[in-house]
């Protein structure tokens, strides 16, 4: 949450992005989102460590495609 608003940070070409949602209903064991991001869109999971809107980041799991 920042200044009331709900955010995730979206994984782009090694950067991680601060990106403004929407969200729904509640569902077991997270909450829909209705709109600030699309099918296909890369979410960074753990993004405690990141500060700042913009950080470059990179993949330790094996999910790069």
């Amino acid at each position: 949450y920042k200044n009331g608003n709900k955010y995730v940070y979206l994984y782009n070409n090694a950067t991680a992005v601060l990106t403004s949602v929407k969200i729904g209903r509640e569902l077991l064991g997270g909450y829909e989102v209705v709109s600030g991001i699309k099918s296909g869109d890369r979410v960074v999971l753990n993004p405690q460590n990141i500060n700042g809107e913009v950080c470059n980041v990179f993949v330790v799991s094996g999910a790069e495609k």
